[in-house]
């Protein structure tokens, strides 16, 4: 096999790589925000006084407890917080559920492009 071909053949299997990578960053966060939206009514049943862990980092917790529960709060972006109640919260993670499911069909495109693209040069 040529210099050139090796070297496609490099580039293809680094991009594969990628895919793959962010792939399973897309099935990751497919699964964190189905859970999310199993947990959303437990979430917006808060009674007052009660108490609850939530996470601040990887490993890092805090104990709190309800004071009062009155909305969810949604980072719009560009740091801009919108109070927004359970039907509005379920709407926009589904909303987000579709476009991880995009990504993740494009993805998988992807993938089997490059394994075809890897094919057709060993078969030179």
């Amino acid at each position: 096999m040529n210099d050139k071909l090796q070297e496609q053949l490099n580039y293809l299997n680094q991009e594969i790589n990628n895919i793959e990578q962010l792939l399973q960053e897309q099935l990751l966060e497919k699964e964190a925000t189905k859970k999310l939206l199993e947990d959303l009514p437990l979430l917006n049943d808060l009674k007052e006084d009660q108490e609850i862990i939530v996470p601040v980092a990887k490993g890092i917790f805090l104990r709190l407890t309800i004071k009062e529960f009155k909305s969810f709060v949604v980072n719009v972006g560009n740091n801009v917080l919108l109070d927004k109640n359970l039907e509005e919260v379920k709407t926009l993670l589904n909303e987000n559920l579709r476009i991880i499911e995009d990504n993740i069909a494009l993805l998988k495109q992807q993938h089997q492009k490059l394994v075809e693209n890897i094919k057709k040069i060993y078969q030179q």
